[in-house]
């Protein structure tokens, strides 16, 4: 199965890792809800790749609480890629460099979600990992108000969505990066 190999604009990136984190969501959401049947996941799937073909035919979800463990897992790889990306479309674009404080903090704290989640180790189950300048207050400035961060206080604490305000913060952190970037791309 090849894939396409033109390059995507930082913006391009961030939506596509977005419906990405959207589409992971919606399985855990039907996993959660019974829609997923253990004996269609078990079902042998062939995959035709350029090399020949590769069959997936390890029955691995006997039960639905496998299903819901794995599509809960898969959710928080795709949080880590969307934080990935921001972190790259923020870097590549030069947000923060020189900028005001609100830009310093804002690329600060999006590069420190991304460190929560950079290691294997770490992709599904994050840490917090605050060191030298960005064991500091974070402040910033989102549509539904301030966001205040003592980062210190996270250092080395499990990564909960909770600790930067919720989901709802972490939509407007993106869209905070997407305006950004595309300004930096017209």
């Amino acid at each position: 199965m090849p894939f396409p190999v033109a390059p995507l604009k930082p913006s391009e990136i961030i939506n596509q890792a977005f419906l990405v984190l959207e589409f992971a969501v919606k399985v855990f959401s039907h996993a959660k809800q019974g829609r997923m049947n253990p004996s269609d996941f078990n079902a042998p799937v062939e995959m035709r790749l350029e090399d020949g073909p590769l069959m997936l035919d390890n029955p691995v979800f006997d039960s639905p609480d496998e299903i819901v463990n794995s599509a809960h897992n898969m959710v928080r790889l795709a949080f880590g890629f969307t934080a990935s990306s921001l972190y790259s479309a923020v870097d590549s674009a030069g947000i923060g460099q020189g900028d005001s404080e609100h830009l310093q903090d804002l690329r600060d704290l999006v590069y420190m979600i991304r460190c929560a989640f950079a290691h294997p180790d770490q992709m599904i189950r994050p840490v917090w990992k605050v060191r030298r300048k960005y064991a500091r207050e974070m402040r910033l400035s989102l549509p539904s108000g301030p966001l205040i961060l003592d980062l210190p206080a996270l250092d080395g604490r499990p990564f909960n969505i909770a600790d930067i305000g919720g989901d709802h913060r972490y939509f407007e952190l993106k869209d905070e990066v997407l305006r950004l970037v595309l300004e930096k791309e017209h």
